[in-house]
């Protein structure tokens, strides 16, 4: 099953006074997102994230470390490869890690 979008988090806009209750609140319903998908689609995901617009930036960064502490609790030897690994050209992509035959 392909994902075709990523799950895209809205700009928090704290000059309308949204509390840290309700930042709580999102945080939890995104994290519950992440952790009903598959892992194809985190990695999808994570890797839709790779182009930096700078539109939206400290929302992709949250969203990629939800992303990364999902992928941890899954399989925790594939993530320490990840991190350990020295190939820039693979940072960016989990799926070589997690989804390799």
């Amino acid at each position: 099953m392909k994902f075709n979008q990523p799950c895209r988090l809205k700009r928090q806009d704290n000059s309308k006074g949204e509390n840290s209750i309700n930042v709580q609140k999102k945080e939890i319903i995104a994290r519950v997102i992440i952790a009903n998908r598959t892992t194809t689609q985190l990695c999808e995901m994570f890797e839709a994230t790779n182009e930096d617009t700078g539109a939206g930036l400290p929302a992709e960064a949250r969203l990629r470390g939800w992303i990364m502490d999902e992928l941890e609790k899954r399989d925790v030897d594939a993530f320490n490869r990840w991190l350990d690994c020295e190939d820039c050209k693979l940072l960016d992509l989990p799926s070589h890690f997690f989804l390799a035959v």
